[in-house]
């Protein structure tokens, strides 16, 4: 290319032709890439040996390498020694201070290994048996008015003889408190408070075992290594089945305030409900003798807009020769109730009055007239007697708790007013209807054959057999708990509390099996 003059360049004085230099390049080049083989080489045995050396458990033995057995394959060696506690002497160092304590931490391991262990294997076998992932939740299903009915009834049932039989777990959940045996909503309270004790505790254990090794980076610098063989020996608080299935648990409710309302719901919803029962309970036992026909949870077609057919649930009616009677009933725990002019119900519940704006009984009651009515006139038998039946029927507002003052009617409305059961015992025997036996029969029948399908909605409910349910979730609980208590810590201060104490006057505090400076106290 260039003949015989090809020119020279001076490099590192010494004179290169132009070929020679391009040589020299590639041969760097060479050397370059042969070099940055051996280091990427090194560099992947390092992070295989990183790997490795995080997953060592053994104090002390050497690294395994090949045809070695890893940290896995042997037990850990701790010092097994019998830990003597010897007189402190006044003038040991903090170095000596730091390095006994450490040696007492590593005497300890091996009874704080086992009880971790004994504990995680109990859990284990508790969440095999009685592991129910769902059971933080309330299931929500497509059900009628009358089955809503029936399975809350079953469950509270359930609920309520668990709590009954089980004080102390009671005082556990609820501030060291019972539920008085009249208190019948005792089974859905505990239900919740369990609830959300449980998922508390499984929150704190969750993460202590996430977190239990972050201690080490707090540990003082004048003793990392020793800090590091404690941090290596530490065995988790979860198996990693346990923590999966405490996760699965945990993980089932993404949306903790939408749990939180749910749960606030179901439980004002089941507490109405339970009033419900108890004051209708109270109904049955002041007129529920022979002479009156007591017909509950009626289900009557009717068509509130006159076009769409519809349904109108009656909640108790009584039918006797004096009449027939809608019971409109409330029992409601305000120490006053009263009826608004305009139908609206007002109460009394401490010091100040609440006004249910959307709950209007008289409209209710007239409803229930229409449509009692409705199913009369269409019977066969009572129709003959339609309009004398219709001229007595009665719409009364009754207060079932006896605790519960009535409020007297306004004034342009007389009739609006609720009775105590002593009144309505006297309504249904003092009203001037006669009757016929056969007619009231025949009225009770038609009431009873007019009723229709109930349509379902989305009710929230209990778990299938809830006591079962928190029996087996109370045997997770307690290990929890004790999983969340114990401390490697405790051992450490139990064998040796004057060693605590001198560390303590030096500055330092332990913490979970490391060595940490105290927190400087503002002036």
């Amino acid at each position: 290319m260039f003949g015989k003059h090809e020119p020279t360049v001076n490099f590192g004085g010494q004179e290169y032709t132009i070929t020679e230099l391009a040589e020299k390049y590639f041969e760097v080049v060479k050397d370059y890439n042969q070099l940055h083989d051996q280091y990427e080489e090194l560099k992947r045995q390092n992070e295989k040996l990183s790997k490795q050396l995080d997953q060592q458990v053994v104090a002390n033995q050497p690294f395994a390498g090949a045809g070695e057995k890893t940290a896995a394959d042997v037990t850990p060696v701790v010092d097994t020694t019998i830990y003597t506690r010897p007189e402190l002497s006044g003038v040991m160092s903090t170095k000596e201070l730091i390095g006994r304590y450490y040696m007492l931490v590593m005497n300890s391991m091996n009874e704080y290994r086992a009880e971790i262990e004994q504990l995680q294997q109990r859990l284990d076998d508790s969440l095999s048996h009685d592991g129910h992932t769902g059971f933080l939740q309330i299931v929500k299903a497509n059900k009628t008015a009358g089955e809503y009915r029936q399975q809350i009834n079953k469950s509270n049932e359930q609920l309520v003889n668990y709590v009954d039989s089980h004080p102390q777990q009671v005082r556990l959940v609820n501030n060291g408190k019972t539920w008085q045996r009249d208190d019948e909503q005792r089974g859905i309270k505990y239900w919740q408070r369990f609830v959300a004790y449980y998922r508390q505790q499984l929150e704190d254990l969750l993460k202590k075992d996430q977190q239990m090794r972050n201690n080490f980076k707090f540990a003082i610098k004048e003793d990392k290594e020793q800090a590091m063989q404690v941090r290596n020996l530490k065995p988790s608080f979860l198996s990693n089945s346990g923590r999966l299935r405490l996760g699965e648990i945990d993980g089932g409710i993404k949306d903790r305030d939408q749990w939180q309302k749910e749960m606030d719901d179901f439980q004002r919803r089941l507490t109405g409900f339970l009033r419900g029962m108890v004051g209708e309970q109270r109904i049955r036992n002041v007129v529920g003798e022979r002479h009156n026909q007591l017909l509950t949870s009626l289900n009557l077609p009717y068509s509130y807009d006159g076009k769409h057919a519809n349904s109108n649930q009656v909640d108790c009616i009584v039918v006797n020769r004096h009449g027939i009677f809608i019971l409109e009933v409330k029992n409601f725990s305000a120490s006053e109730l009263g009826i608004n002019a305009d139908g609206t119900i007002y109460g009394k519940w401490g010091e100040s009055f609440k006004r249910y704006e959307k709950m209007n009984i008289v409209t209710q009651g007239e409803n229930h007239r229409a449509a009692v009515k409705l199913a009369l006139e269409k019977d066969a038998l009572t129709a003959k007697h339609l309009r004398y039946l219709t001229k007595n029927i009665h719409v009364l507002y009754v207060s079932a708790n006896p605790s519960t003052k009535q409020r007297p009617a306004p004034k342009q409305q007389p009739g609006y007013y609720f009775m105590g059961l002593d009144e309505l015992v006297q309504a249904v025997s003092a009203a001037e209807g006669n009757l016929r036996p056969e007619v009231v029969e025949q009225v009770a029948e038609a009431l009873t054959h007019a009723q229709q399908c109930e349509k379902a909605y989305p009710q929230y409910l209990f778990p299938e057999r809830p006591d079962m349910v928190l029996a087996g979730a109370w045997n997770q609980l307690q290990l929890i708990e004790q999983l969340n208590q114990t401390k490697l810590d405790d051992l450490v201060n139990k064998k040796d509390p004057e060693l605590i104490r001198a560390l303590q006057q030096a500055g330092l505090k332990n913490c979970d099996g490391y060595l940490t400076h105290q927190p400087r106290k503002h002036q």
